[in-house]
């Protein structure tokens, strides 16, 4: 983001010694408090460079680089003024106070300016957290060339003297009797002072910007216009002439008035144009796709892939050729915007994370460790999806803190998720996606309203498995690869009328439920076509990471495991009927059906011994079933119950089958079915809590079972002892899914949240676990979304075999429509 006066980077850089913002990271609570009441009283945006990290370990005598020269150039300057700050010695007063003094000096603003009432300010303007000594303040003063005016944060007491803090408001035993948000708003109207004092300054001296320019400044923001106004005193022996020629020029625009007026108000036009993705990168489309316009409508936030699969989220202003890349979004999902444009949420590593749309270092909200969708509202709430499913919709500030749930799964829908929620104007009503079944059409998904206010009722919308959002009011979903708008009122709360089609074959993902379009308040709308199903291939790769083969058909791979002697994989995949699971013989490359009914069948299981397959199946809810895997005789029910099951595992012994059973009351719990004599088969609960917990897996020796649970905040993976009781393990420690043990159970594998391939140590004790230090094998650009499987690996832990995106590297481009409300009527 530029400043508010041409040819200056940022309006505000905000200086500090490190240690300032090390302990407490008082810094940085500060800066954000005063952007939002910076927001509060310009408006306009202002842009402030702020480094949470500035230097850290630098020596003295480190050279400023070009690029800490360009950062300098702004407005106004804020050095923290502590008592370590007045150090000639010290990087931030010699590069940052000093070198920034020099600039303005040099500038055609110079260094002090003239506000309100006559009176002169400095663009240097300190905050004061300690009170500094007398010999300190002299040294400040001659810096400056000026009195010491600080804006005081300081709580002092008897003995004591440090910051004050946001959260203390008037302390009684403060000495000083300030509130910190009246110090806060004292530093906005000062900085409101400055500015204003330069733009006048500007207005009256600055020189006239060239047509080009000024077309580039609008790249990056509006500005409003401003000339250098010259006023002619006409003498007398010119006056008769100006009157002559005031006439005549009265008397034309009379005339082209009458002319324009005369002519029909011409309707808006609807135009489209082609959006190709960045030079040497395609837009990622995976889950769905990452499209998301800004409320005004002016720029694009989406994720794009490098040829190495590296994602990262990148801004395009609509009336630019070229975006820009924003660095520390590895990774990054489902951008949404904040309600000013200045900042995009985005979900990556775990976290749901904001950014600057400007650039910056992104900052972590909270913990989401499979994201599905946020929207942000003016009173800095955002709301969100933290998990693939199950999962309610939560709330957190956009500040950051702890989320907290807000809607509720509806068991009588027998509902798996909420997500892909969006606010409407009013903040306070939003849509949201409720699905049955993450990974299907079902009849019964539906796009409800809700509200914030938890006493409101939510109202079925449409039956749609798509995601959804509104404009220009209409409410925009897919059906059946058709993107629609239908009429809705949003202070009424109802539809208006019947909906009709936008768009064909846009892109739509079977196994998230997202729809690949944003719309803004401005009339612009962007999509993708393509695909409603995301085609992946299956990779073999060795523990270095070298690809060793290949299952040459692409399809929607979901879930796929290879058989205990290696030979054969079970794979279930979705075709134009629906999704089966086949049986591949790798070495002759044969394709058998498995399963034939039009339900979906997922998640089969092999038998130790290989002669059996379980695998979970739509037909009356998610049940298990079972065959012989040759294929002879039919499918028999092997456990059916109320709640959604998905098998993960087969003790060694044949003796226990695990899964994971979604209940909303507790989230996602495993459970044990003893697979002995039927009469036998009642399952048990082998663990639950409040958490999600799944994708559980046998040791060999079939007593201890690993497992992933997000009961840290994101997915670790753990090992207990089975049947139990007993402690736990954790494995990973930077986030892990799906487990998968080597056959003499000495090594667990697991996928980081970073996509490598890690592998642990692991030694199984009578009682106790040893974990070893976990290593990464090697990074892939393994597909998780919708329940799939990422990867398997055979029983000697020396081949794996990993889901990856089909079409690497390729992308349709984005379809942008301006005013696409224009073609209503027609």
């Amino acid at each position: 983001m530029s400043s508010l006066l041409p040819e200056f980077e940022y309006d505000i850089f905000i200086s500090y010694r490190h240690k300032d913002n090390k302990s407490d990271g008082w810094v940085t609570e500060f800066v954000r408090t005063l952007r939002s009441e910076l927001e509060a009283t310009f408006k306009e945006d202002i842009s402030i460079y702020f480094d949470e990290n500035p230097h850290d370990g630098l020596l003295q005598h480190h050279e400023v680089d070009d690029s800490l020269r360009e950062k300098l150039r702004c407005l106004v300057f804020i050095p923290i003024v502590s008592q370590t700050y007045c150090d000639p010695k010290a990087f931030a007063w010699q590069h940052e106070l000093l070198a920034f003094i020099k600039l303005a000096s040099e500038d055609k603003l110079g260094l002090k300016t003239k506000v309100g009432g006559g009176n002169t300010a400095s663009r240097v303007l300190p905050v004061r957290i300690h009170d500094v000594d007398a010999r300190d303040k002299k040294l400040f003063e001659d810096a400056t060339g000026g009195v010491m005016r600080p804006i005081d944060f300081i709580y002092k007491e008897s003995g004591v003297n440090r910051p004050l803090r946001a959260n203390e408001e008037n302390p009684g035993k403060n000495q000083n009797q300030i509130f910190y948000r009246n110090q806060v708003n004292k530093m906005a109207n000062a900085i409101k002072d400055i500015i204003s004092g330069l733009q006048g300054k500007e207005f009256a001296y600055g020189p006239e910007v060239s047509p080009e320019k000024e077309v580039n400044a609008t790249v990056h923001r509006e500005k409003r216009q401003r000339k250098d106004w010259k006023f002619h005193v006409p003498s007398l022996s010119e006056a008769s002439g100006l009157r002559i020629g005031l006439i005549i020029s009265l008397l034309a625009f009379l005339a082209l008035a009458i002319f324009h007026f005369s002519q029909p108000t011409p309707d808006l036009q609807t135009y489209r144009a082609t959006i190709p993705p960045p030079p040497k990168t395609s837009y990622s489309t995976t889950f769905g796709g990452h499209l998301a316009l800004s409320p005004d409508g002016r720029h694009m936030a989406f994720v794009a892939s490098d040829s190495a699969g590296k994602d990262l989220l990148w801004v395009r202003p609509l009336n630019a050729i070229a975006g820009q890349a924003l660095n520390g979004t590895e990774g990054a999902s489902f951008p949404f915007w904040s309600p000013d444009n200045r900042f995009i949420g985005f979900f990556a590593d775990g976290k749901l994370k904001k950014i600057e749309a400007s650039g910056g270092p992104p900052q972590v909200i909270c913990d989401a460790s499979q994201g599905r969708g946020g929207t942000w509202n003016d009173n800095g709430i955002i709301l969100f999806c933290p998990n693939g499913f199950p999962s309610p919709l939560f709330t957190v500030a956009a500040a950051g803190g702890l989320p907290v749930a807000l809607t509720r799964l509806d068991t009588s829908r027998s509902q798996l998720s909420h997500r892909w929620p969006c606010f409407l104007p009013d903040g306070r009503h939003f849509l949201y996606s409720g699905l049955i079944n993450p990974g299907t059409k079902g009849e019964e998904d539906a796009i409800f309203l809700a509200s914030l206010d938890t006493s409101f009722t939510p109202r079925l919308v449409v039956n749609s498995s798509s995601s959804a959002g509104y404009a220009n009011g209409h409410v925009l979903f897919a059906h059946e690869q058709t993107l629609m708008a239908l009429p809705f009122d949003p202070k009424r709360l109802q539809t208006t009328g019947e909906a009709f089609p936008v768009a064909e074959q846009i892109h739509f993902e079977l196994f998230t439920n997202r729809t690949s379009f944003s719309v803004s308040q401005n009339g612009n709308l962007v999509y993708q076509t393509g695909t409603d199903k995301e085609e992946l291939r299956l990779l073999w790769y060795d523990r270095s990471g070298k690809r060793i083969g290949t299952i040459r058909q692409s399809s929607v791979y979901v879930n796929h495991r290879i058989s205990p002697d290696g030979k054969r994989i079970a794979i279930s995949q979705a075709d134009a009927r629906d999704t089966d699971v086949w049986l591949y013989e790798i070495a002759r490359e044969v394709w058998t059906r498995f399963t034939f009914d039009p339900s979906i069948d997922r998640w089969p299981i092999w038998s130790p011994d290989g002669a059996t397959i379980v695998f979970a199946s739509q037909r009356k809810s998610n049940n298990l079933y079972e065959r012989t895997a040759s294929g002879a005789g039919r499918e028999e029910v092997l456990l059916e119950t109320n709640q959604n099951k998905f098998p993960s595992d087969w003790s060694r012994d044949g003796k226990f089958l695990a899964y994971h059973s979604s209940d909303p009351k507790s989230v996602s719990d495993i459970w044990i079915l003893p697979m002995n004599q039927k009469a036998e088969r009642k399952p048990f609960i082998f663990l639950q809590t409040e958490f999600n917990e799944q994708r559980a897996v046998f040791s060999p020796d079939g007593r201890w079972i690993a497992y992933q649970s997000n009961e840290s905040g994101r997915p670790e993976v753990y090992i207990r002892p089975f049947p139990g009781p007993g402690g736990k393990w954790q494995v990973s420690t930077k986030g892990g899914t799906h487990p998968r043990w080597r056959s003499d159970g000495k090594e667990l594998f697991y996928l980081g949240l970073d996509r490598k391939i890690m592998a642990a140590e692991i030694r199984l004790g009578s009682s106790s676990v040893d974990v070893g230090s976990a290593i990464a094998l090697f990074q892939t650009s393994a597909f998780t979304g919708g329940g799939r499987d990422a990867y398997n690996v055979t029983g000697d832990g020396q081949r794996f075999l990993v889901s990856s995106q089909a079409s690497e590297g390729v992308s349709s481009p984005v379809t942008l429509v301006v005013n696409w409300v224009g073609e209503i009527k027609k």
